[in-house]
Formats: C-alpha cells, structure tokens, sequence
C-alpha cells in the first residue's frame, strides 16, 4: 500500500520528515547520479529549512559514491540554480526544497541536464527504475566525485538587472515592503531592490528558535499574509511581495489597503506588459489559469496555448517553440501560483525576476500597482476548493459530472475542464498531495459562488469528506 506522506511528483519526491527517511534520499540521489554517469558535473542547492541540511549531507554522499562533480550553490532560491545551469558545463542539477508545502515536509528536485529544465516524468521513471532495483553504480576508490563550493548569486542578479530599465525604477524612489518567510529569497530580492534605490522594509527575515521554525505559515497565500498587509498599509508603501521558501513564487500587497493581489493578476500585469511590447507571440500557462490570459492573448493578437499544471509542462512547452521557431516570442507562467516564466532569461518560475518586473511596469507606465490592475481587461472571480479522496471514488465522481454538466464542452489536457461561454471549472488530482483541486472562475461573482457550491455538493455527496476553501 502506498504512503500517502510520501508523494512521487512528476519532477522529483516529496515526503513528510521521519517517513521521508536520510537513506532514501541517499539512494534517490545515487539513482540520479547513476542515470547522468560517472563523470559528470552536477549543481547542488537547497532551501533554509532545517531538513534541507540533512538532506544535503546524504545527498552530497550518494552523488560522490557513484562518480558524480558536485558543485554547490549552498541556500539560493530555485531559479539561481537554473540560471546557472544554463550558463555553465554542468550535466544535471539538484534542489532541496519543499517550495511552499508545510515545514515538516521536504522534497527533492531534480534537473534535466540537456534541456535545462526540471525532469519530465519519463525521466524520473528511468530513476525510479534505479532506485528500486538498487542497479546502483558504485565507483573505485580512484573514481571517487569530488565537490566543490562555488558562487552562482552574482551572475544571477546582473542577469535581472540587465533586462530591466533600472534607471526608470532609480528615478521613483519606491517604498517596498518585502516578507520571503525567511527563505531563500532573502539572498537576492533585497540586493535587486538596493540596486533599484528602492527604500525597502523587510519583514518575517528570520528563523525562530523552536517549531515552528518559519515565521509564518509558507505558502504566500492571503491568508498567510495578514503581517505584509499590515506592514504596506501603516507605512504607506507602494507595494509589497511576498516569496515562498525557494523564491520562485511571488504574491503582492496593493499600495495604500495593503490587499493581497490573486495569483493570476500578478502574472497577467507582466503578461500584459510583454504582450504589449512584442510581436508575434506565443503565451503558455496551466490549465488551472484565469481566463484573463485568453483575453489578453485575443486583444493582442497572441497565440494562447494550455499545458497540465505544473513549471515542467509550460517549461517544456516553451522550450518546444524557441527550439522550433525563431522569429516567435514567447512567454508562460502559472497563473494558479503566481509564477512567470520568460524563458529567453530563465526557463523557471522566477520571483525576484517578478518582482523587478512588477517595479519596471508601475515605473514605466508612472502609474501605481492599483491603477496597474484597473487596467486589466474583464474581472474574473475565482473559487478554490480541495478535498481528500479515494481513486474509487474520484471515477464515480469524474462520471457524476459528466452526466451532470453534459452542455459544457471538456478539455481533458489535465483532469477535467468543463466550459462555456460565462464559466469553466476544473477538477483535478494534485501531484503533490493526496487531494482533488477544484477550480471555478466565471465573469460574475454571485454565478462563481453558485456554481462552485452546485459541483462541491455533488463531490461532497459521493467523498462524504469536508471540502476546503483556497483563498
């Protein structure tokens, strides 16, 4: 029977501390190591929590046993470890994180050393296939990996820089307020707001001293975010981010009420940005994506295109098109996560990117972030609810609603898509936990709530389980 505190990913594995053991990590990163091939150059990086540490040392051990060059970034947020596996000779890449899942859980990442972006599942299925007929290859006393600590920050913050206008943002003189939960964020997001002039107060920088360790809860949701608000709105800032543990997240407080931005609008402002300043485009996000982003697409006359949820499919996606067509621009993200991808860049979601983005627009425009979302076409409302279930009864609910919502045509790129001309919703299993994600988003608020409340009451029905609101 399967562990439901130990989830296999399509890019790596997660698990719940004590059941997510040292030895199996040891011998996920041997699995790994044997799959790239003694020999072979592999960058290592990791997020602050304290498992992480751990992780590292059993990491480091099994990549070293079968041949394997380490060499380690030490605590850098996600997106450095990408960047810098595009820019060097390095064969693979690994990332301890648990990105924005609850501290007494963790997870390793792993990197497709040829197209520099997290591993399909084929790829981790050669791993798991390793891994569970141990065909490990050890090496010789003499063949033995060596490791070594390298810097990868400053490479990374000059490549932000150098694809804004920074002496437009200098010239403002913004107020930031910026929480990264005490992650890795806090090695660069503060440096590139120096660098822009920007009067920044940074909040929740520090780790307790006993559990819970983080200041606050990790995922940048509004909720976990009360602290950011408060802190925007006393000073009188003129924006405010929030990162989750590994950085590649970003959720924004609003000038002057502190309010904390939808996911899919902070995406959209940069999207509605690129979109405006480039020609002949191409736009890619998850299914799970506000329906913003086709209107965006349409008004610019951009082609729209929509992968399964998750940073690997948009990323292999856009890889597809700039290796495929050159005239093409090309931009993605995940709107249900706040995360863009500019993959001339950094092929990953990227939040301190994000952040100087989101500055370079208001700057640009010399409008505030407010004015910046008034802008945007049509309001969209958006419910999230999720609840525990059994493959069982995941069938009989997939056939309820088919029967049920049989005028509404269905996209099955990922779980199941039902839509129309006013709504669509989605019902799909998470990859990460043992949950069902339901999405609903329509133009009208009072239709949203009333057709979310129609399909949970079905689901509610047949799982017998309480559902969760996700603000």
């Amino acid at each position: 029977m399967s562990n439901p505190n130990i989830i296999i990913t399509s890019l790596g594995i997660r698990g719940k501390i004590g059941e997510l053991t040292p030895n199996m990590v040891l011998k996920y990163a041997e699995a790994y190591g044997t799959l790239i091939g003694k020999g072979k150059n592999v960058l290592l990086a990791r997020d602050t929590r304290l498992s992480s540490r751990m992780f590292r040392n059993e990491i480091i051990n099994g990549l070293l046993s079968v041949g394997i060059n380490i060499y380690n970034l030490g605590v850098v947020p996600v997106p450095c470890l990408l960047f810098n596996m595009r820019r060097n000779n390095i064969h693979g890449g690994i990332m301890i994180t648990g990105s924005h899942i609850p501290e007494d859980w963790n997870g390793i990442k792993f990197v497709d050393g040829k197209t520099k972006t997290f591993i399909t599942s084929d790829f981790l299925n050669k791993i798991k296939k390793i891994y569970e007929s141990k065909n490990f290859k050890y090496v010789d006393y003499k063949n033995i990996g060596s490791i070594q600590k390298i810097e990868g920050l400053t490479g990374y913050i000059h490549s932000i820089l150098d694809n804004i206008d920074i002496s437009l943002i200098k010239k403002k003189k913004y107020k930031v307020v910026l929480d990264p939960v005490a992650g890795c964020g806090l090695t660069v997001t503060p440096q590139l707001f120096i660098k822009m002039r920007c009067k920044t107060q940074i909040i929740n920088d520090s780790l307790n001293s006993e559990y819970p360790y983080f200041p606050r809860k990790i995922e940048p949701k509004p909720e976990n975010l009360n602290e950011l608000s408060k802190a925007v709105e006393k000073s009188k800032a003129d924006i405010g981010f929030a990162h989750d543990i590994d950085a590649d997240r970003v959720a924004i407080a609003l000038n002057k009420s502190g309010k904390i931005l939808n996911e899919d609008i902070v995406l959209a402002l940069i999207v509605k940005d690129y979109l405006e300043n480039h020609e002949n485009c191409t736009l890619v996000v998850n299914v799970a994506s506000s329906r913003i982003f086709q209107d965006l697409a349409k008004k610019f006359d951009a082609n729209y295109e929509e992968v399964k949820v998750g940073e690997v499919y948009v990323s292999t996606r856009l890889n597809q098109i700039l290796n495929n067509y050159s005239n093409i621009n090309v931009i993605g993200g995940e709107g249900s996560c706040g995360g863009v991808i500019l993959p001339q860049l950094n092929n990953t979601r990227d939040g301190p990117l994000a952040c100087a983005k989101i500055l370079e627009i208001m700057a640009k425009n010399d409008l505030s972030i407010s004015k910046l979302v008034k802008q945007l076409p049509t309001k969209y409302y958006m419910i999230k609810e999720r609840i525990r279930y059994s493959q069982d009864k995941y069938k009989k609910i997939i056939n309820t609603l088919k029967e049920e919502y049989f005028n509404y045509e269905i996209n099955e790129i990922d779980g199941l898509k039902f839509y129309n001309k006013h709504s669509w919703f989605l019902i799909r299993k998470s990859g990460t936990e043992p949950i069902i994600r339901i999405y609903v988003e329509s133009e009208k608020k009072n239709r949203t709530k009333k057709l979310s409340d129609e399909i949970m009451e079905l689901i509610n029905n047949i799982t017998k389980e309480k559902s969760t609101k996700e603000e």
